[in-house]
């Protein structure tokens, strides 16, 4: 690491409180000097340090700058975490793929501050504004699973976050077959799986999950195509926690899930937060007009198992569903 990067990790790990230059310089082994310049080039970044007399140097509670060193003090998974973070991007998913195709086994963690060309689901895009949410693509070597389906592993990553939320904030996020974490009817969270195979033997090689949260109420609002459907984990423009620790939480949490769970625990996690099982929805397809049924169940591959006006069994993969009101 950088003089700088030494400096703000150890500001990170005192967050809130004061730590004299001296203290600093001792424990990095570096000049006072070389704080002080580190400092002064950490605040024209944005960090929101306080210098005070006789006190030394703090880093504010409500500093929300996502960083390497932010979310590597709460970062507690025992795997090789290539963790890196940029203010913005085009796409996480999109910069995982490239690192996935020469990938070296190491888990690598993509986070952006924002991205430009966010990814969803059908080629749609994802609304990735700077300072409001958190979005993070994770590597994973399929592997290393314990669960067969691979499919299964959307289902662990949102079950992830919504653990993260529960844990973190006492909230009790619902989650919307296949890929959405909901919070009050909102939807607050969406996740994209993509897969890279190997071109000789056709089999997948690596997984990559894309994970985009929305902490707290962009700038400048959500587009009206979104507004009536988008909404936040805090509902104040200001989040409870720093972005950092939800990022840490997440990661900390998927990767530990993602090694550890069988499909039958994936699949009963996955059903306890889905309260639309003996409900109406309407299935969009996108092949023919929407159609509705009531959702009996979700089996071992994650796919849905509904039931149609007519009384016929049917189980659906990727179709676009949503809940009659």
């Amino acid at each position: 690491m950088t003089t700088k990067d030494c400096v703000l990790h150890f500001l990170e790990k005192n967050r809130g409180s004061s730590v004299s230059g001296t203290l600093i310089s001792k424990e990095l082994g570096i000049s006072r000097n070389a704080v002080w310049k580190a400092v002064n080039q950490l605040k024209k970044e944005g960090f929101q340090i306080e210098s005070k007399p006789n006190q030394g140097y703090s880093l504010k509670q409500s500093d929300d700058l996502l960083s390497v060193q932010g979310i590597q003090t709460y970062l507690t998974v025992d795997d090789d975490v290539d963790l890196r973070v940029y203010d913005e991007v085009k796409s996480t998913n999109t910069l995982a793929k490239k690192d996935a195709i020469d990938h070296s086994g190491q888990t690598t963690v993509i986070v952006a501050n924002s991205q430009t060309e966010g990814k969803g689901r059908r080629g749609r895009t994802f609304y990735s504004p700077p300072g409001s949410g958190i979005y993070l693509s994770v590597v994973l070597n399929p592997k290393q699973f314990k669960f067969q389906n691979l499919t299964l592993i959307t289902a662990v990553a949102a079950v992830s976050v919504a653990q993260v939320i529960e844990e973190t904030t006492g909230e009790k996020p619902e989650i919307k077959w296949v890929n959405d974490v909901l919070l009050h009817g909102r939807k607050i969270c969406g996740i994209l799986t993509e897969a890279v195979t190997d071109l000789e033997t056709g089999g997948m090689q690596w997984v990559v999950v894309g994970i985009g949260l929305n902490v707290t109420t962009p700038e400048k609002g959500f587009p009206a195509d979104i507004q009536q459907r988008a909404g936040t984990l805090f509902q104040q423009n200001l989040s409870e926690l720093p972005r950092n620790q939800l990022a840490a939480g997440i990661i900390n949490r998927f990767l530990a899930n993602s090694y550890s769970w069988d499909d039958q625990q994936i699949v009963a996690a996955y059903k306890k937060r889905m309260p639309l099982l003996g409900k109406s929805v309407v299935v969009n397809d996108f092949s023919s007009e929407p159609y509705l049924v009531t959702a009996r169940d979700v089996n071992e591959q994650g796919q849905l198992v509904v039931e149609t006006q007519g009384g016929e069994i049917k189980v659906l993969n990727s179709e676009e569903i949503s809940i009659k009101i």
